[in-house]
């Protein structure tokens, strides 16, 4: 079982988010890198541990729907800010353990970094994800 108090005190001071951030943001430059390869020029990315946001607006800038799943009731409390703040539409934030998932879309992408080290019974969630994904899809851990 994870432990979510430890994902609230990480989330309990976020800054708001200015921008969506690109591919030369710092921070996100060999991530993006990348995904930048493998996004389709449209249809629906799941987000897997979306925390606060960040990747899944910047899918939204890029022309996806995007549903993002984070354990953090905080972190999701702030991508709904971020969300306003930054007025992008077409992303739903989940607040709910990954073992919880009962999505029954499919997916053209999705993303699930640095979620696999921190969930009990991996291979049960890789086993999810790879249900949920198009045949056409990618899968990005």
């Amino acid at each position: 079982m994870i432990n979510r108090l430890l994902y609230e005190e990480y989330h309990k001071n976020i800054r708001p988010q200015k921008r969506v951030i690109n591919e030369h943001d710092f921070t996100y430059r060999n991530t993006l890198s990348v995904v930048k390869k493998y996004l389709p020029l449209k249809g629906r990315a799941l987000d897997v541990g979306s925390a606060t946001g960040t990747i899944s607006f910047y899918f939204v800038s890029k022309g996806l729907k995007v549903d993002g799943i984070e354990l953090s009731k905080n972190a999701v409390k702030y991508a709904n800010i971020n969300k306003k703040r930054l007025n992008l539409r077409n992303v739903i934030f989940y607040n709910s353990p990954v073992e919880n998932l009962k999505f029954k879309r499919k997916y053209d992408l999705i993303t699930c970094f640095e979620v696999l080290e921190h969930v009990q019974d991996d291979l049960l969630l890789l086993k999810y994800l790879s249900k949920r994904i198009k045949k056409t899809g990618t899968l990005i851990l």
